[in-house]
């Protein structure tokens, strides 16, 4: 039987920490590590109002570091201060003995430590992560959602003192090939790129992340929503070109269609359109000008039946670009006229 996940999302313990409402001992684990650091960013400054504490920060590596330094570090009482941060990275290359007495610890925390292990492979059947998943609050570190990663941007932005138009936002989190380290770094360079202008916009993404304003996956599904084949074709062969990956378009144009669905779906059950706009900006936060402008026009070409279709043609299109030895560009071409024409021939 599955092991079922414990803990909670990033977004929460986020939000968490920032209203102050600290733990002794976390885990963060997973494949998104750089999340960890956002997490213990935040911790830091949240604990001493600062951005480090020479006294009273301690860092840690599995691999480096003996069981007994570590305790120590813990059981030992701040210096003028009411908490101390421990940070211990790769607590899964921990050696026996250190696994064993800080497993103990973590059954009895020290009140005035803050202790926060990392794990990139976190294995539950085993001490520490036995003891931790019952005793810490465990943030499993996955790839954000598509629907977080615009907020998470803002918030980046934000931090740099600055600002970034919801569009833009949205144009950066439309790539699916990029890690949220590399996303963090397009916040940086986007900020230093704007100077002393408080406000990044699409021409700026354009710039210095290299997303074209007119041939990305944010448009290719806009065209492809209001049916534009002739559009939605010269979009796709100009990603094509320069190198997007047609399975990464793929995933975005099925969140595009799950988005249309729950339009259509509530639509011809007879649900008001205000109650609509405001479903989709609570569940999936699409913001009333874009529901206005994108979102609710291209719903009007699609039932829901038809969209049904539009998942089972890009579900074949996924597994041909996986398996098939047909060229990926024909693929691509094929589903696009699917998606607007149907099969029709």
């Amino acid at each position: 039987m599955a092991r079922q996940e414990k803990g909670v999302h990033y977004q929460t313990a986020l939000k968490n920490i920032k209203k102050g409402d600290l733990a002794l001992n976390y885990l963060f684990y997973g494949e998104e590590l750089f999340l960890a650091d956002d997490l213990i960013d935040t911790i830091i400054f949240k604990t001493f109002n600062a951005e480090k504490d020479d006294f009273n920060l301690h860092i840690f590596y599995g691999k480096e570091s003996r069981g007994e330094d570590i305790l120590n570090a813990a059981m030992s009482f701040p210096i003028m201060a009411e908490k101390k941060v421990i940070i211990l990275k790769d607590v899964e290359q921990l050696d026996k003995n250190s696994t064993d007495s800080l497993s103990d610890y973590f059954k009895n925390p020290h009140d005035s430590t803050i202790f926060v292990a990392v794990s990139g492979k976190a294995d539950f059947r085993k001490n520490p992560f036995k003891i931790l998943e019952q005793k810490a609050v465990c943030v499993k570190l996955e790839k954000l959602s598509d629907r977080d990663i615009p907020d998470w941007i803002e918030a980046g932005v934000m931090q740099k003192k600055k600002k970034i138009e919801p569009r833009a936002a949205m144009l950066m989190a439309a790539r699916s090939d990029v890690s949220m380290r590399d996303l963090y770094n397009q916040i940086e360079k986007l900020c230093t790129y704007v100077g002393a202008r408080d406000t990044i916009n699409e021409e700026d993404i354009e710039s210095v992340v290299g997303i074209s304003r007119q041939y990305n996956i944010f448009e290719l599904c806009n065209a492809i929503g209001m049916k534009d084949l002739a559009r939605a074709l010269t979009i796709f062969n100009q990603m094509y070109y320069f190198g997007e990956q047609p399975v990464g378009m793929i995933v975005m144009l099925h969140r595009q269609f799950v988005l249309l669905w729950q339009i259509c779906d509530k639509r011809e059950a007879g649900r008001p359109l205000k109650e609509i706009e405001n479903f989709m900006m609570a569940n999936y936060r699409i913001y009333p000008n874009f529901f206005q402008n994108d979102y609710w026009p291209q719903a009007q070409n699609f039932s829901t039946a038809e969209i049904q279709e539009c998942f089972s043609y890009l579900l074949d299109a996924d597994v041909q670009l996986k398996s098939s030895s047909v060229k990926n560009d024909m693929i691509m071409q094929k589903v696009i006229f699917q998606l607007i024409r149907g099969n029709a021939t």
